[in-house]
């Protein structure tokens, strides 16, 4: 990527769109954009109403760093660098609590270059929210099991590190989430303890992952009670978003006929990161005792639960679980594939079936040959991705000159009465405002993200139209010159769904804005209680390592 630039791949012009209005925003004095006024034709959109945050942060802040000297590509570039290193380091922290060294340090670097992880949702798909939600992964299942019963501090670490994942990309939770319960309550039944304990300690592993959503809840509650207010439907409707064609499976009959080599891809890599921990796991059944079986039994009924679960034989279970439709693709848990994998690799090979020299000499061997195995499949992912159709820069080009983010966050307006793909392609440029009548003398005085202001001097009443999509929340407001204020009716009009408002004679301020929404307000509230809560957690931890020196 430092060489030949940021790759160009599904989400190309999204990222470079998102990031350079985000940026623009936040300059603009808005700490936390949502409403992103000029995109879309300068139609606007609400597109980081839903998008997780965390990303274009991270973005700012390397921008920041650099002294704002880099290009937006550049900083993509840096971002997915830092994404990808800190992932490294969690896995390694994660194999280290249970594996040897040499074998924590392999399976960090696997995890690192897995296809699904760095080739498929970097090169192929340019998804780097999801791409960085590869770093928390690790974390979570650390900070879940690496006790049993774990302390408080270990407790706030989890509700932190879970709010990071779920504010980095929220589809991943929907399945991740799952499984980490599934791996704790696995944890606590195996542990020695009575079962008041195991309740209680069930219990606070709970109240830690709703603590982290409660630290979210600023991006999280927004973003879940507003999709009825845009075109979401477009997220789970049509052909080309239906769960049920991308299921894996050999051959692809389901999938489009373009990404049917893809789609074989992407089973084998499913099969492999199956099947090879599988037979360890039989080996290991076969030569070793019953309690280190026992150890990985739990993450070996995980990744084949993951594996079913990317096949057409699991369709009832996603029919039955309606949360796991919304992410569209099933081929998206080879994200925890990649995780179960590099970690039932490196906890077979960390336990062979003696103290033997010949044992240890068949484990470091069967590590190389695994590892050299996986960095093939790895390569030939790169390469294949490397050389599939991708669009040409000049396709860009439009679409990122006019900032054209996807649809599906568009207002849900009646009166936009063209398809989303004739506004992208036809749509002309249009004035930031025009008039539906006689003329007026208008002086733009502000034109901030949400709120946009008017001298206007008309001698006529005229019908006043500014160009942004009308979504929930809009206001508009006259201010006479005697001070006295007057609401305006916003009405939509056809063809985009654009705000327009009735204005009567004379000389007076004109005002639109976008006040903080009642679903923003609930969610700033809430994470400022979770926020409180966990401060007190934290202290009332550090209370206790503070007293146990003590004792």
């Amino acid at each position: 990527m430092f060489f030949n630039g940021f790759p160009i791949g599904d989400d190309y012009k999204n990222q470079i769109i998102a990031y350079e209005a985000f940026k623009e925003q936040v300059q603009a004095g808005e700490l936390y954009p949502r409403w992103l006024h000029n995109i879309n034709h300068g139609f606007g959109g609400a597109n980081l109403f839903f998008y997780p945050p965390l990303i274009y942060y991270v973005s700012y802040f390397i921008d920041i760093v650099g002294l704002q000297q880099f290009d937006t590509l550049h900083v993509l570039i840096f971002n997915v660098s830092f994404f990808l290193i800190l992932s490294g380091i969690t896995c390694y922290f994660w194999l280290s609590s249970f594996c040897s060294r040499y074998a924590s340090v392999v399976g960090a670097f696997l995890y690192m270059i897995a296809p699904y992880h760095l080739f498929i949702d970097v090169y192929e798909r340019n998804n780097v929210a999801e791409f960085a939600a590869f770093a928390w992964i690790p974390l979570l299942f650390l900070l879940s099991l690496r006790q049993p019963f774990p302390k408080y501090a270990l407790g706030v670490l989890l509700a932190l590190v879970y709010a990071l994942f779920l504010v980095t990309h929220l589809p991943s939770a929907v399945f991740v989430t799952p499984f980490l319960v599934f791996a704790k309550g696995c944890s606590i039944l195996t542990a020695h303890n009575r079962s008041i304990e195991k309740i209680s300690a069930f219990g606070v592993f709970l109240f830690c992952l709703f603590l982290g959503g409660c630290l979210a809840g600023i991006y999280l509650y927004p973003a879940l009670t507003l999709l009825d207010s845009v075109r979401s439907q477009v997220l789970w409707s049509g052909p080309f978003y239906d769960y049920k064609q991308w299921f894996l499976w050999w051959p692809p009959s389901s999938w489009p006929p373009v990404f049917k080599n893809y789609g074989a891809l992407l089973f084998a890599i499913a099969s492999f990161q199956f099947f090879v921990p599988l037979a360890l796991f039989v080996y290991l059944f076969i030569n070793s005792d019953e309690s280190r079986v026992k150890d990985g039994l739990p993450f070996m009924l995980s990744a084949g639960f993951c594996f079913f679960l990317m096949t057409p034989f699991s369709h009832f279970v996603w029919v039955l679980f309606e949360p796991l439709q919304k992410i569209q693709f099933p081929f998206r848990l080879l994200m925890l594939s990649d995780f179960f994998f590099v970690s039932l690799i490196a906890f077979f090979i960390s336990m062979p079936p003696s103290g033997r020299q010949n044992d240890r000499l068949t484990s470091f061997y069967s590590l190389c040959l695994i590892s050299a195995a996986f960095f093939a499949l790895s390569l030939f992912t790169f390469n294949f991705v490397r050389l599939s159709w991708h669009p040409d820069p000049a396709f860009f080009e439009y679409r990122i000159k006019n900032r054209i983010l996807t649809g599906e966050f568009m207002p849900k307006n009646k009166e936009m009465r063209v398809s989303i793909n004739d506004f992208v392609e036809k749509t002309p440029a249009y004035p930031l405002w025009r008039f539906d009548g006689p003329l007026a003398e208008v002086t733009i005085m502000k034109n901030l993200p949400r709120q946009i202001v008017f001298r206007v001097n008309s001698p006529d009443p005229t019908v006043f139209i500014l160009r942004q999509f009308n979504f929930v929340g809009w206001r508009s407001q006259i201010t006479f010159e005697d001070g006295n204020h007057k609401d305006l009716v916003i009405s939509p009009l056809e063809p985009y769904g654009q705000i327009s408002v009735n204005l009567p004679p004379g000389a007076y301020t004109l005002s639109f804005s976008i006040p903080a929404l009642p679903q923003e307000q609930v969610g700033a509230l809430i994470t400022l209680s979770g926020l409180v809560a966990w401060l007190f957690l934290f202290l009332y931890s550090c209370f206790k390592v503070r007293m146990g020196k003590h004792t």
